[in-house]
């Protein structure tokens, strides 16, 4: 594809998204999802995914941090109140008006933060401007060659990328997506191929989860409700753990977080 055609169809592509996200339905529905199987989200494996990317995370306090694709502005909320200065941009409209409303209830000072409506792949930020970016389920909606080089042209030599992403080549996981049916018309998680590619040219480090939590958390989440760390999770996040530490099937899991740190030189 020339580079004409590929910046007509990323625009395209981000006008769809900007469509698909411009009330809370999307937002609605995830939590819907989540009431529906809690422990997907809150199993043993899935903490620990968490306690890693809070340990690559890091003291955030005097940072200038951009979150990428903020959506409402719970972390970005979150960042602010940990002392952080935050840029937080996002394709919807409805979402960066939401951020600010709660920005401006939460009494925050105004110049410390800035949130506004622009596309992750072309952004108006300076080179190395960022000393943190961070984003959570934002890279499978974007061209991924053209967002990691606008994540690596706008930060600060030495500086973290850090992202919580959706995987998509186990077949199970297919099936679980058709039925949710939560997602835009451009979204697509992760696939072996994308990882290869952001190890590969970008050195990209990763931590996956999922591959056996989520359909034992699919069962749990019915029948043990009340016990998020039940047996069965137990036993499938040691299983898991072990697979993982010897990557196996890595791609099938559900969830990664990668880890981008820009060269100094």
């Amino acid at each position: 594809m020339s580079k004409a055609n590929n910046a007509e169809a990323i625009a395209a592509r981000v006008a769809r998204e900007a469509a698909a996200h411009e009330d809370a339905h999307i937002d609605h529905a995830l939590r819907r999802w989540w009431g529906t199987f809690p422990h997907v989200f809150t199993n043993p494996s899935m903490r620990g995914l968490g306690a890693f990317y809070t340990s690559e995370l890091g003291p955030v306090q005097n940072k200038t941090i951009l979150e990428y694709g903020c959506g409402q502005g719970d972390f970005a909320l979150w960042l602010l109140g940990q002392g952080a200065t935050v840029f937080g941009i996002d394709i919807s409209e409805f979402n960066v008006r939401r951020c600010e409303e709660k920005a401006k209830a939460c009494k925050l000072d105004p110049d410390r933060y800035k949130f506004g409506v622009m596309n992750a792949h072309e952004t108006t930020f300076a080179d190395g401007f960022f000393d943190l970016v961070v984003g959570n389920g934002i890279l499978h909606h974007l061209d991924l060659v053209a967002a990691m080089r606008e994540v690596d042209r706008i930060l600060k030599p030495g500086a973290k990328a850090l992202f919580q992403e959706p995987l998509g080549d186990n077949p199970l996981l297919k099936l679980y997506r058709s039925i949710a049916r939560i997602h835009t018309p451009d979204e697509r998680p992760l696939t072996r191929d994308d990882l290869m590619y952001l190890t590969g040219q970008w050195s990209i480090r990763a931590r996956f989860s999922g591959l056996l939590t989520l359909p034992v958390s699919l069962v749990t989440s019915m029948f043990l409700r009340p016990y998020p760390s039940n047996w069965l999770l137990q036993i499938a996040t040691e299983a898991e753990k072990q697979l993982n530490d010897r990557h196996i099937l890595e791609h099938w899991n559900r969830f990664a977080v990668l880890v981008y740190e820009r060269p100094l030189a």
